[in-house]
């Protein structure tokens, strides 16, 4: 175990959530309070923030309005998106408000932010008036360090508190700070579909909006929904409704769960009076995140298909295993692990949902932080076990994960879908103290060019 983490984790956490809250008011600060200049839009909830997070921003700017944004994956402060290389999903407060400056310098009006429970109880987010704040949904997730679900479902909350109040602290601030346009009214946006929705609507908002992929409808305040939906290999296509109209969509995106992302993104298009044809146009316009459902080729002719996805909860990688069945593969080759230093309950779970989806699963390292690499790798194979595969036949155990790719890709035949979850577009595996550059998407590549290409 490294220093570092060794006295992170003898820290009392009020002193670890003291000091970055005096980091957010130092950066706040020496940055002069950017936030206070810029429309901001949190979203936050288990699964979906990333690719919710980039749609929006691709139907602000259809809408001419200057967007910027912090994600899991990239940035984008005016200059450009860029690769985020903290593998942080909320970069520490200091980041955060330099990005937010940096926004204000290229003329940026409205940033969209990415929103982890991590972030809001560490109290990265001290200084920044939320206009908006969109809840996704919400599924157990770093539960050991929140200490239960209840308190993982309090710190998402968080963020839906600073919206109270964030009004008059603007007003307040536009005497010597002007704005460069009138800030729209707060707003909370919830996805009615996931039963924790009226928690966070409970919260205090000048606007309401619900989104809804089963029809659902929401008598508080206004609803965005999708109706007579269709999924392919390709993508999907549905009816986008609003109170007042109507239009089909084409989403170039796969799965379910992307409808319900575009839902979220097209609801801030209507907190912002954004025409339903430019919300459309700017969905289907839309090709990806990097990292989520990607896929990897070499070659157009590539007999095996190859496909990155960050899922790493029960429920994300149900869903995207889902989807990968959309494709109709003759067979699906599985390679995942698991993630040290937090969630251990759900190694097996996630290990048996590959168990029972995929027909070869490889169990391989992924990121262990401190812990011993291999006794996580055991606990993730007692899940595929358990999912109905035995090991050397369908299940494979290789402990590098570079290697795992390679094997899964050499015994892949025409037709077979590759499928590697869990670190997306990430750079580097982190062991204890070191980060090492990885990334699966490039080790992929060099896998398939070695066997198609000689």
């Amino acid at each position: 175990m490294s220093v570092k983490l060794w006295i992170r984790r003898i820290t009392p956490r009020f002193l670890i959530n003291f000091y970055h809250g005096g980091e957010a008011l130092f950066a706040n600060l020496v940055f002069g309070f950017p936030a206070r200049r810029l429309t901001v839009v949190g979203v936050t909830g288990t699964k979906g923030k990333t690719t919710t997070v980039h749609l929006i921003a691709a139907i602000l700017r259809a809408q001419g309005i200057p967007t910027g944004f912090i994600s899991t994956v990239a940035f984008d402060v005016g200059e450009g998106e860029k690769p985020n290389h903290l593998k942080m999903t909320s970069p520490p407060a200091w980041v955060i408000q330099q990005w937010l400056w940096g926004m204000i310098k290229n003329g940026v009006r409205l940033a969209v932010l990415e929103v982890s429970s991590h972030a809001l109880t560490q109290q990265r987010f001290w200084g920044i008036p939320f206009a908006t704040a969109v809840f996704t949904n919400l599924a157990p997730e770093h539960i050991e360090y929140h200490g239960g679900f209840r308190k993982y479902r309090e710190a998402k909350a968080k963020l839906f508190k600073k919206l109270r109040g964030s009004e008059s602290r603007a007003r307040s601030s536009e005497k010597t700070t002007p704005t460069p346009e009138p800030r729209p009214p707060s707003t909370i946006i919830v996805n009615l579909d996931d039963p924790a929705f009226d928690y966070f609507a409970k919260f205090s908002a000048d606007r309401y909006i619900g989104y809804s992929l089963t029809g659902k409808h929401w008598s508080r305040g206004d609803t965005v929904s999708a109706d007579t939906t269709e999924l392919t290999n390709q993508g999907s296509s549905f009816t986008l409704s609003t109170d007042s109209q109507s239009a089909r969509v084409s989403l170039k995106l796969l799965g379910r769960f992307n409808i319900a992302n575009a839902l979220a993104a097209a609801s801030i298009g209507v907190a912002h009076d954004v025409s339903l044809t430019t919300i459309v146009s700017a969905l289907e316009a839309f090709s990806g995140v990097p990292g989520r459902m990607e896929m990897v080729q070499v070659r157009e002719d590539q007999p095996i298909t190859v496909i990155v996805d960050y899922a790493h909860t029960p429920e994300s990688l149900t869903a995207v295993y889902e989807t990968v069945k959309l494709l109709e593969p003759r067979r699906i080759i599985g390679v995942l692990g698991g993630t040290g230093d937090r969630d251990r309950a759900k190694r097996p779970v996630m290990g048996e949902i590959a168990g029972r989806m995929a027909d070869i699963v490889v169990v391989t390292n992924e990121d262990p932080y401190s812990e011993d690499p291999e006794k996580i790798i055991d606990e993730v194979l007692a899940g595929v076990l358990k999912g109905g595969k035995r090991l050397n036949e369908d299940l494979l155990r290789v402990s590098d994960r570079g290697d795992a790719i390679r094997l899964a890709i050499k015994q892949a035949e025409a037709g077979d879908v590759v499928f590697i979850t869990g670190k997306g577009a990430e750079n580097v595996i982190v062991e204890g103290n070191r980060r090492i550059p990885f990334d699966d998407r490039e080790v992929a590549r060099e896998a398939l060019k070695r066997r198609f290409d000689g």
